[in-house]
C-alpha cells in the first residue's frame, strides 16, 4: 500500500458542478503551495428544476417514448382485430382510399350514441370501437408523486364531468358528447375515467349482440384485452441501491411501518432544546415519549406543535431546526391508513395491519385495491375500502435495509441516538481495506452528488498518480450537496423570495431616499427597518426611513452579538440601533450589556418579539444567549470523530476518501471544514483580490474553486482561534487585523491562480432529445414555400398575430384583440374570434397557423407519418482541411446534429469522419465543452467552446464561470477560414488541468 507522505495535504472544495483541489508542502520554512486546480463538470440544469440532472430528462423521455410505442401497438393490435373481421377495411388506413374515406367520414360521437338504440353496419361499429380504443381515460397508478396536486385536479374535473352526465341523462360518455354542439362546447381535451370506457365499451357490445350483429366471445375478449391491458412499467429492483451495513440487502420502502418507526425515533433521540443562553440540552425520557407519541398520531410535526406539547416558553428552539427545517415527519404510513378505516388499524392485530400495508403499497390498481379489502378478513366496509384505495404512501426508499433497521430498532427504542445504535451493532463499520486508488462511486441515487463523487474520484486518483498519498485530506461540500432534494429546493425557493425583497427595498430607497443607486449595504438597512417595524429594540424610540442613509446617519447597523466574537455578519445576527444605543452596547451581547436593569432587558425583548421576519425567532435567541462562546456560536471544524454530525454527503463523502488509509487511522487523517470558516479566510488573507474583486468572492471566475481549496487545506482547528483575534484587533466589522499570509505563499497562490488552466468535462456521447416536440407544417403563399406552427390563441404574443398565414383569421384574430395581450384577453373563452361560414354556423377559433422564422423547411426532419421537426441540437463541428482555387490550404465545417450522429451510430458509421465525402482529410473535432488554444485580439489564449451551429461558433474563456445566458460578449466566429487564421487548435486536458494536443 502507498505510504502517505505526512507533510503533504491535500485540501478539495467538492461542489455541484466542480471540483477544487490543492495540495500544501508543509516544510521547515513554512507552507508551500504545490499546485491548485479545478475540475467543471456542467449538469444540463433545466431552470424550472435546479436539481434535475441531464440523466434524470434522460429517462423520462425513454419513458415517454416507450409509452407511445405501446400505444401505437395497442392501437395497431384492435385495428387488426377490427379488420380480421370485417369492422374496417383490409387494406391499409389511406385518407385516400374510398372505403376509409367511408369510414372517416363516419362521425364516432354519433356512432357511439346510436349504438346503445339501434344496430350498427360494420364499419360503424369499428369507428365506434376504434375511437374508444384511442381515449381510454384516466387510470390512477396510486403513487405518491410530485404531480399528486395535477392529480387531484384531474379528479376533480372528471367528477364534475360526471355530475353532468347524470344531470344530461346519458348512459355513456359517448352518448353525452354527441349530445353536444362542438361549434359551442369542445369534446376534446376533457378530463375522462377509464370506467367509463370500459362500461361504454361492455354496454355497445350487450346492446349490438342483443340487436343480431355477430360478435363471438373470443373476438369480444381479444378486443376487451387489447383495449383495456395495461402492462406494469417496469424497473430494475437493484436500483434502489444497496444497504451500507448490509450490502446483500436493498433499501427499505420509505413507507413500511418498519422504517416509519425508525425515523421517528431517530429525530426523536437527536432531538434536543436549545434554552435562552444558548445551551443544547437533551430532551428528558418523559419528553421523549410524549414527542414519540405525538410523532406517531401525526403525519408532520411543527417545532411550534412540539414547543407547546413540551411546554416550553417563547424562546426555546430545537438543535433540528437550524437547518431553516419546519418540521418533523412522523409516521406518515400509518396516519393515512388511519385516515381511511380508522380506529380499525390501531386495532388490528400485527399480521392483518402488515397484510393491509402490502395490499395498500404494492397494489395500484385502485379498484383491485378496493376489491380485495371487502374480499380479506380485514372487517372493512366499502366505504372504507373505498377511501383506503384513494390513498397514496411515500414513494421513496430508506438509506438502511430491513435486517439492519431490525437490528438498529431495539436500541433506538431504548433512548439511543443512531450514531451510538450503529456503533454498537455494526462496530466494525467503516474498515473495509485500504486501497491504493479509489473504486467506483456506488449508486448515491442522487445525480447531483453521484456525479460529483465521480468527478472527485477522477481528479483524486490523478493526484495520488502524480504527487502521491497525503498525510491529510481536508474538505469542504458546497451547502447544495449538503442537504437532501427537498430541502434545496426549498432553499432555491427562499432566495429567489428574498431577492425580491431585496428588489422591493431597492425601490424604497430609490423612491424614498433619493438614491439613485443603492448599495447592498443601503438595501440591508431597508431590510432591518421593515424587520424591526420602524422601532429601535434598544430604545423603544421610532426611526424613519430617511435616518438609515446619508452621510452621517442616526441609526446603525449593529451585530447582536458582537462581530469579534461571534466572527458572524450574517443577516440572522444584525439589527438597527440608534447610535447612542450602540456606544452603550459596546462589544457586548444584549444579555451582558442590559440583563442587569431587569425591566429595561425585558422591554427590549418584548421589541424584539415583534419583528416581522424568517429570522425573528433566531434574533430573540441570540438577544437572550448568555454564552455566546458556546459551541452553538462558534465557528465550525469537524474531524473524522464528529463526522456523525454533519450531513449525510459529508460522511459519505469522508468515509469514501477513508479508504485511502489503513481503519485505524482514517478518523486522524480525514477533516471535514465548515464553509463559513472558508469564506472567513479567504476574506481575512485577502485572496479576493486576486481575481479582481476585493471585498467579495468573484463567482463568474471558475478559478475560485482553487482558491477555495488552497483555504480549505490550511485550515486547521487551531485557525478558529487565530481568526477571532484578528477580528477583535479590527476596527470594523467583518475585516480582520493582524492576520495575513506569508509573502512568499501569497505569490505562490497569485501565480498558481493567474496561470493554471480550468479543466472542464467534455460529454461526447450520443444521447439526448434528437428532435424536439412540436410539429411543423410546410406551405406555400405567395409563391414562397413557408414553415408554419399551429398556437393556441392564448399562446399568442402581440406579435404573433402579425404572423398568422391565413389572412382572413388574421383580422379576425386582430379585431378580437383589440390591441390588447392576446394571452389576457382570450384567456376568457367569450371574447375569441368566431369564423362565420356561408351556411350560417358560426365556428370557433382556437388555435391558428402563424410563420416559424427560425426555422429554414431544409433543416426540418421528416418523420413518418407526415410529421415534420427541428432537430434537437448539435452534437459536434467536423473541421476538414480543403484547398482553395489557388491551391491554398483552406477549412471547411461540417455541423453535425444529434439525429445525424445517432443515425451513424445506428448504421455503425463512424460518428465522427477522419475525412469528408470529397477525401479531404480531418483536422479536429468540435463538442460543447472542448479546450481550445487560439490567437485572438493579439494574444494566444485558451477558450471553451460555448455553443456551435451553421457559420457561427461561439467561445469563451477557460476560466469564465457566468452562465452561458450572462455572457453577452462571446468570441464569435462566423467563417470555418478565421478559424484557420487565429491558429485553432483543440486541446486534450486532463482532470489535473494538464494539457496536450489532441489527434482526434
Amino acid at each position: 500500500m502507498n505510504k502517505p507522505l505526512e507533510h503533504r495535504i491535500l485540501g478539495l472544495d467538492i461542489g455541484a458542478r466542480s471540483v477544487g483541489w490543492a495540495i500544501i508542502d508543509q516544510t521547515a520554512d513554512g507552507d508551500q503551495l504545490v499546485a491548485a486546480g479545478a475540475r467543471v463538470f456542467p449538469l444540463g440544469v433545466d431552470e424550472n428544476d435546479q436539481y434535475r440532472s441531464r440523466n434524470v430528462k434522460r429517462r423520462e423521455a425513454r419513458l415517454r417514448r416507450r409509452l407511445l410505442a405501446r400505444r401505437r401497438m395497442r392501437l395497431h393490435a384492435v385495428r387488426t382485430l377490427l379488420q380480421r373481421n370485417g369492422f374496417l377495411p383490409e387494406n391499409p388506413p389511406d385518407p385516400s382510399d374510398a372505403s376509409w374515406q367511408a369510414v372517416l367520414g363516419l362521425n364516432p360521437y354519433d356512432c357511439r350514441a346510436k349504438a346503445l338504440r339501434s344496430r350498427l353496419d360494420p364499419y360503424e361499429f369499428g369507428r365506434a370501437i376504434f375511437h374508444i380504443a384511442h381515449r381510454r381515460g384516466f387510470k390512477s397508478n396510486r403513487r405518491e408523486s410530485s404531480e399528486d396536486e395535477e392529480r387531484g385536479v384531474v379528479k376533480a374535473e372528471i367528477r364534475r364531468l360526471d355530475e353532468d352526465m347524470r344531470r344530461a341523462g346519458a348512459e355513456t360518455l359517448g352518448e353525452y358528447l354527441a349530445s353536444l354542439n362542438p361549434h359551442e362546447q369542445r369534446l376534446r381535451g376533457r378530463y375522462t375515467s377509464r370506467d367509463w370506457y370500459r362500461h361504454e365499451f361492455d354496454l355497445i357490445i350487450e346492446r349490438q349482440q342483443n340487436l343480431g350483429l355477430h360478435l363471438p366471445e373470443t373476438f369480444v375478449h381479444a378486443l376487451r384485452r387489447a383495449i383495456f391491458f395495461q402492462r406494469k412499467v417496469w424497473w430494475d429492483p437493484a436500483s434502489i441501491g444497496r444497504c451500507p451495513f448490509e450490502p446483500r440487502r436493498l433499501r427499505i420502502r420509505a413507507s413500511h411501518p418498519l422504517y416509519q418507526r425508525f425515523r421517528l425515533l431517530q429525530a426523536a433521540n437527536h432531538l434536543a432544546v436549545r434554552s435562552f443562553g444558548g445551551v443544547s440540552q437533551k430532551l428528558t425520557e418523559e419528553q421523549r415519549k410524549t414527542v414519540i407519541e405525538l410523532l406517531e398520531r401525526n403525519e408532520k410535526v411543527s417545532f411550534a406543535e412540539l414547543r407547546k406539547a413540551l411546554s416550553l416558553k417563547r424562546g426555546f428552539t430545537f438543535n433540528l431546526e437550524e437547518g431553516g427545517e419546519k418540521e418533523i415527519k412522523g409516521n406518515v404510513t400509518a396516519c393515512r391508513i388511519r385516515s381511511a378505516i380508522g380506529a380499525k388499524w390501531d386495532e388490528a392485530p400485527e399480521p392483518i395491519r402488515a397484510a393491509i400495508y402490502e395490499a395498500v403499497a404494492s397494489i395500484e390498481d385502485e379498484d383491485l385495491l378496493k376489491d380485495l379489502a371487502l374480499k380479506k378478513p380485514w372487517g372493512l366496509t366499502p366505504d372504507e375500502a373505498e377511501k383506503l384505495s384513494e390513498i397514496t404512501l411515500e414513494d421513496d426508499h430508506g438509506a438502511l435495509s430491513s435486517k439492519a433497521i431490525r437490528r438498529l430498532l431495539p436500541h433506538l427504542e431504548h433512548g439511543l441516538s443512531y450514531a451510538e445504535a450503529v456503533q454498537r451493532v455494526y462496530p466494525n463499520q467503516g474498515t473495509e481495506p485500504q486501497v491504493d486508488r479509489l473504486p467506483p462511486v456506488e449508486d448515491l441515487r442522487n445525480p447531483t452528488a453521484q456525479r460529483a463523487m465521480t468527478e472527485m474520484r477522477r481528479v483524486v486518483n490523478a493526484i495520488l498518480q502524480k504527487y502521491g498519498l497525503p498525510g491529510k485530506i481536508r474538505l469542504e461540500l458546497a451547502r447544495d450537496l449538503k442537504k437532501p432534494k427537498a430541502a434545496r429546493v426549498e432553499m432555491w425557493e427562499a432566495m429567489r423570495k428574498r431577492a425580491a425583497e431585496r428588489e422591493k427595498a431597492r425601490e424604497q430607497i430609490i423612491n424614498k431616499a433619493g438614491i439613485s443607486n443603492p448599495s447592498p449595504a443601503d438595501i440591508e438597512k431597508a431590510l432591518l427597518f421593515e424587520e424591526c417595524g420602524g422601532i429601535c429594540p434598544y430604545t423603544g424610540n421610532g426611526i424613519s426611513f430617511r435616518d438609515l442613509f446619508g452621510p452621517h446617519p442616526l441609526v446603525e447597523v449593529e451585530h447582536i452579538i458582537p462581530w469579534s466574537r461571534s466572527l458572524d455578519n450574517s443577516f440572522a445576527n444584525k439589527t438597527l440601533c440608534r447610535r447612542d444605543a450602540n456606544r452603550e452596547k459596546r462589544d457586548k451581547t444584549p444579555f451582558e450589556a442590559f440583563s442587569g436593569d431587569k425591566e429595561r432587558y425585558e422591554a427590549i425583548l418584548s421589541r424584539v418579539k415583534k419583528f416581522k421576519s424568517p429570522y425573528a425567532m433566531e434574533k430573540l435567541r441570540r438577544f437572550q444567549c448568555e454564552n455566546p462562546e458556546g459551541p452553538e456560536t462558534g465557528l465550525l471544524v469537524w474531524t473524522g470523530a464528529d463526522l456523525h454530525a454533519t450531513s449525510l454527503a459529508a460522511r459519505r463523502a469522508a468515509e469514501y476518501l477513508g479508504r485511502l488509509y489503513p481503519p485505524e487511522e482514517r478518523k486522524s487523517r480525514i477533516q471535514v471544514s465548515a464553509g463559513r470558516t472558508t469564506a472567513q479566510l479567504r476574506s481575512a488573507w485577502n485572496l479576493n483580490r486576486i481575481l479582481g474583486i476585493a471585498d467579495e468572492k468573484n463567482r463568474e471566475d471558475h478559478r475560485h474553486h482553487a482558491i477555495d481549496a488552497i483555504v480549505v487545506a490550511l485550515t486547521t482547528p487551531a485557525l478558529t482561534r487565530e481568526l477571532t483575534l484578528a477580528a477583535s484587533r479590527a476596527q470594523r466589522p467583518g475585516t480582520y487585523t493582524g492576520m495575513a499570509l506569508p509573502p512568499a505563499l501569497y505569490q505562490q497562490i497569485e501565480h498558481h491562480i493567474r496561470t493554471m488552466l480550468v479543466s472542464h468535462r467534455v460529454d461526447r456521447r450520443v444521447q439526448g432529445s434528437l428532435h424536439n416536440e412540436s410539429h411543423y407544417g410546410i406551405i406555400r403563399k405567395n409563391g414562397k414555400t413557408l414553415v408554419v406552427i399551429r398556437k393556441a390563441l392564448t399562446d399568442l404574443s402581440e406579435d404573433d398575430i402579425d404572423k398568422i398565414v391565413d389572412d382572413r383569421i388574421r383580422e379576425l384574430v386582430r379585431a378580437a384583440a383589440a390591441g390588447g395581450n392576446p394571452r389576457k384577453v382570450f384567456a376568457d373563452p367569450a371574447r375569441r374570434p368566431v369564423l362565420p361560414t356561408k351556411s350560417g354556423r358560426a365556428i370557433p377559433i382556437r388555435r391558428v397557423r402563424i410563420e416559424s422564422g427560425k426555422i429554414a423547411a431544409d433543416n426540418l426532419i421528416r418523420l413518418e407519418p407526415a410529421r415534420n421537426v427541428a432537430g434537437g441540437g448539435n452534437h459536434h463541428a467536423e473541421i476538414f482541411e480543403t484547398r482553395d482555387k489557388r491551391g491554398q490550404p483552406s477549412w471547411r465545417v461540417v455541423v453535425v446534429s444529434r439525429f445525424e450522429a445517432m443515425r451513424r451510430k445506428r448504421f455503425g458509421e463512424p460518428i465522427i469522419r477522419r475525412v469528408d465525402e470529397s477525401g479531404n482529410p480531418l483536422v479536429c473535432s468540435l463538442c460543447i465543452g472542448d479546450t481550445v488554444l487560439m490567437r485572438h485580439d493579439g494574444a494566444e489564449k485558451f477558450y471553451v467552446v460555448q455553443r456551435l451551429s451553421e457559420r457561427d461558433y461561439n467561445f469563451r474563456e477557460v476560466s469564465d464561470g457566468r452562465p452561458a445566458t450572462k455572457i453577452h460578449d462571446p468570441i464569435r466566429i462566423r467563417s470555418a477560414d478565421k478559424l484557420r487564421q487565429f491558429g485553432l487548435t483543440k486541446l486534450s486536458v486532463d482532470p489535473l488541468g494538464e494539457y496536450r494536443r489532441a489527434h482526434d
